[in-house]
């Protein structure tokens, strides 16, 4: 799996900055929380959580 299928750049979602495909999630909140809880499933549904943990 390529990196960039689950990470998209669009100008009229935050601003343009890098998110999660399909989601309004920027990346680098999504790197900050794996920091911060160590576990995904902290702040995201099992379904969800799967899915954006590949990317």
């Amino acid at each position: 799996m390529i990196l960039m299928d689950r990470i998209e750049l669009n100008p009229r979602v935050c601003n343009g900055g890098p998110v999660i495909k399909g989601t309004r999630i920027p990346v680098f909140l999504r790197l900050h929380s794996l920091e911060q809880f160590k576990n995904h499933l902290v702040i995201l549904s099992p379904k969800r959580a799967k899915w954006v943990h590949t990317a």
